[in-house]
């Protein structure tokens, strides 16, 4: 066989070979829905969207989202307490904050960003 041949033989199967792992790999990091490997350990779905977290050590951790959702774990995630956080608006009406974002600043203080303006804030590691 002409050495041309061999080489247009050769780049082909390598084609193949490199078009079959690929696919395998994006199978394998994109499974179908429903599929996901994870799954809720403790609580069930509690009726937030989390939209963030923070961790002050291994143990401790803050997450917060929509309808008011205030989480918060001194087990590394395995449990969490979750409480709906309600405010009066400058209507007078009570409201259900959508937080954003949490951070921890010291080991005590944390922030808690919501819509409007809304601004929390803790000064016992996210305990009240």
């Amino acid at each position: 066989m002409p050495k041309h041949c061999l080489e247009k033989l050769f780049s082909l199967s390598l084609t193949i070979c490199l078009l079959v792992i690929s696919l395998t790999v994006t199978a394998q990091l994109n499974p179908p829905v429903g599929s996901s490997p994870w799954t809720f350990a403790n609580p069930k779905p509690t009726g937030y969207s989390w939209l963030d977290m923070s961790f002050i050590d291994n143990q401790t951790g803050l997450a917060v989202g929509t309808n008011g959702g205030l989480g918060r774990t001194t087990d590394s995630g395995r449990t969490w307490l979750a409480v709906p956080f309600k405010y009066v608006t400058s209507t007078g009406s009570v409201a259900l904050a959508s937080f954003a974002d949490v951070q921890f600043v010291t080991t005590s203080v944390a922030y808690a960003v919501a819509s409007a303006g809304l601004m929390i804030k803790s000064n016992d590691g996210g305990v009240n």
